[in-house]
């Protein structure tokens, strides 16, 4: 899951997610996030990507709210952000997220991440070849990563 105010990177985002054969959905903002968790129970993503500041809702109110939820426990939080100190870092730190990333990204920044947290061996991450995670991975559902 994707939220952040920003089209270009929502678009590119998914874009890096699609080509290495990740299902994913994204958000303009908090609000229609919490509202889709909410309203479809079958959604429940292995992994959130979180802009920290967006309008209606920051990304920190959001995971606070998700980590208030037991449903969220395993889900990993990535912030993703253009504010790079001391002070966001901490309190990322505080709501539980698992990563702390700063814009602008590259592709296998972002690749790389998703590989560690959904257990996909980047040594084994070819074009064309499925992966299916361990336990704790992407509910299960086959992953095709790709070199870049």
């Amino acid at each position: 899951m994707v939220v952040d105010d920003s089209a270009v990177v929502r678009k590119i985002l998914s874009t890096i997610l699609t080509r290495a054969g990740i299902s994913q959905v994204s958000f303009t903002n908090g609000y229609e996030a919490l509202h889709a968790l909410k309203t479809q129970p079958d959604l429940l993503p292995s992994m959130m990507i979180l802009d920290l500041h967006m309008p209606k809702m920051d990304g920190y109110t959001l995971a606070r709210l998700l980590r208030s939820n037991p449903r969220f426990d395993k889900s990993t939080i990535i912030f993703l952000t253009g504010y790079d100190s001391i002070l966001n870092r901490l309190r990322a730190r505080l709501l539980k997220s698992t990563r702390y990333m700063t814009k602008p990204f590259r592709a296998q920044d972002i690749l790389g991440i998703v590989s560690e947290y959904l257990r996909i061996a980047p040594e084994t991450a070819k074009p064309g070849i499925e992966h299916t995670p361990q336990k704790g991975g992407y509910h299960g559902y086959p992953i095709a990563a790709s070199q870049r």
